[in-house]
Parts: C-alpha cells; sequence; structure tokens
C-alpha cells in the first residue's frame, strides 16, 4: 500500500473556495478502484494568517497514485487551486503492516 502525504498552506482570504475543491476532488479520488483512503484536515495559522490543510491518502500501489495524477477531477484541481496555494510539500510512504 502506498502512503501519499500532502500539506498545503493557503492564504486566509483563499481558504474557503480552496477548502471546498479540495473536498470535491478527495470525495471524486474515493470513486477511483485504487484509492482506498482520502482524509482531510486543516488547521490556522495564526502567525502566517493562512490555513494548512493536510491529505492522508492510500493506494495499492504508485501505479495506482500515477494513474490518480491523470485523472480529470485531479488536473482540474489542480488547476484551478494553484494560485491559491502558498506552499505544497508531497511525502510518499510504503505502508509496513
Amino acid at each position: 500500500m502506498l502512503i501519499v502525504l500532502v500539506k498545503f498552506k493557503v492564504p486566509l482570504q483563499d481558504a474557503p473556495l480552496f477548502r471546498k475543491k479540495l473536498i470535491a476532488n478527495a470525495q471524486t479520488s474515493l470513486t477511483e478502484s485504487e484509492c482506498h483512503r482520502f482524509d482531510l484536515g486543516e488547521t490556522f495559522l495564526s502567525a502566517s494568517q493562512e490555513y494548512e490543510y493536510v491529505l492522508y491518502e492510500e493506494y495499492s500501489d504508485q501505479a495506482a497514485f500515477d494513474y490518480h495524477l491523470t485523472t480529470s477531477h485531479f488536473l482540474s484541481f489542480n488547476e484551478e487551486t494553484a494560485q491559491m496555494v502558498s506552499n505544497k510539500e508531497i511525502s510518499l510512504y510504503q505502508s509496513i503492516n
């Protein structure tokens, strides 16, 4: 199982629209046969006046994640939110259990 951890930082003014698009992307991602989990979290960073979002995703393998990156819903989300994101970090892990 491949675990994908993504962190986004989004300025306060962009957070409501970003959050809406993020939720829609997560819900649609879960319809992919090899996407097994797609959890979302958020916190407000008062010092920088930004929201930080964390995504915890599980895919059958790297090929399933690579497929996810080609889907129309992901490509739309990525394009529509690119200007809202001040920072993005992606980490990939192999499940050990």
